[in-house]
């Protein structure tokens, strides 16, 4: 398979906001536990959840890679914010539910990566309103 073929292919694959929540909770609960977790810890965590072979543990990882990035972007402090631990930034839900449903897009033909206007909408569309939205 070609690196191009590979592209398209995470590319193409749904991913469901239940698997990223599911995997950042899991995360959380390993801190919560005095654990530091890692790259390899979040590849365990998904290698249980998914069947041998899936490739969606290799898409839920570009995604969430494609996802820093935008937490870097001003807009993304309506979201998130510094936690009491260092290093350790508090999320809202949309954002990660917009990781799993926002497309992702190839410039280079190697790196992928959200466009911001469109992640930004689909944090949006994720994000609970109370009242009426004009």
């Amino acid at each position: 398979m070609s690196d191009s073929d590979l592209i398209a292919e995470i590319m193409a694959e749904e991913i469901d906001p239940a698997d990223i929540l599911h995997m950042v909770s899991e995360i959380a609960r390993l801190r919560d536990d005095g654990e530091e977790p890692n790259w390899y810890s979040q590849i365990g965590i998904l290698a249980d959840r998914f069947p041998r072979g899936s490739q969606k543990p290799v898409v839920i990882m570009e995604r969430m890679q494609a996802l820093i990035p935008m937490l870097k972007d001003k807009r993304a402090k309506v979201w998130s914010f510094e936690g009491i631990e260092p290093g350790c930034t508090i999320t809202h839900e949309a954002i990660f539910r917009a990781v799993a449903l926002a497309p992702l897009h190839c410039t280079n033909g190697r790196k992928l990566k959200f466009q911001r206007e469109e992640f930004f909408k689909v944090v949006l569309e994720q994000t609970d309103c109370i009242g009426p939205v004009a």
